[in-house]
Formats: C-alpha cells, structure tokens, sequence
C-alpha cells in the first residue's frame, strides 16, 4: 500500500510540473532528483495510461524531447473509465445477488451481515465466488444508498427494488 501512495504521489509530482510547462527528460528528472532510469519507469506508465506525450524538438541542439500533458489522451481516458463506471453499474443492478439483498432487507428491518449471507444463501465461512459476489453487490447498494451502513433498506432501495424485480 505505500508503495502505492509514493508512486501516486510521485506521478502527482511529474504531472504538475509538465502541468506549468514541458520539460525535457533531464530537467524533469533534476526538478524531482531522481535518477534518469526511474523517472523512464514513471514517464512509460504514465505514457501507457495516455497522461502524458513525448514531443521531439527539432532545429535545437541536440533535439531534446519534451514532455507534455496529453489532452486528448486524458479526454479519451475519462471517458473510457466512465464508460467502464456505467457498465460496471448496470452489471451490479441486473445482478441477482443484488436484487436478492434487496428482497431479504425489504423484508427485515435490519440485519447484521453474517444473517443477510444466511438469507441469500451464502453459508460458507471462507471468502468463495458467491461470497465475493454478495460482498460486491452489498458494497454497490451501500455506495448508490440503496442500504446504509446497517444494511438496512432505504427509500432509494425500495424504489430500486420495485422497478427491477426478480424475474423467476
């Protein structure tokens, strides 16, 4: 995990600079003090995630290559994880362990987590698919305030409810 937090902030940092003006590698690389090699590892990650672009000067002294924020790169991306965002929810909201939940707490007024597995038919104690699945769906309906933090049904989720019934 903080390996994580130090590459996140170390992509912070580059993006920010670049962000004020393009630099070339070797000054990026003396504003942050980091070796040329790492900075590389940090630039290609960024490049891959269409953050950043290369753009080679020609007509000065040694065409050095400058790094630039890569606008149409970032566009793309947004839009690519809001695409990945809307499919992601549409998926948790045709589930069947979602709408289960749902049909279970609509019926209880409040019910601790182990309970809620008993209802949907999660009894195994170890983490498996059906447990996952119920976690992530449990997860979802916390995050859209279909359920709050007692799993307990909220307006939203019984409207949620209503207009995607269980089709048997």
């Amino acid at each position: 995990m903080e390996d994580i937090i130090k590459r996140n902030e170390m992509f912070m940092r580059i993006l920010n600079l670049i962000r004020e003006k393009p630099l070339s590698i070797a000054e990026l690389g003396r504003r942050i003090k980091i070796n040329r090699s790492t900075l590389r590892y940090y630039l290609s990650l960024l490049k891959e995630e269409h953050l950043i672009k290369f753009e080679r000067q020609m007509g000065i002294a040694g065409q050095p290559t400058l790094i630039l924020i890569d606008d149409e790169g970032s566009i793309k991306k947004s839009q690519e994880l809001k695409k990945k965002a809307e499919e992601y929810n549409l998926k948790q909201t045709e589930s069947q362990y979602t709408k289960n939940i749902l049909e279970v707490l609509s019926k209880n007024k409040k019910l601790p987590i182990d309970k809620i597995f008993e209802s949907t038919k999660v009894l195994e104690a170890p983490i498996n698919p059906i447990t996952a699945r119920t976690l992530v769906a449990l997860n979802w309906l916390k995050i859209k305030g279909y359920v709050d933090e007692y799993y307990s049904i909220s307006k939203e989720g019984r409207i949620f409810l209503e207009n995607h019934k269980i089709k048997n």
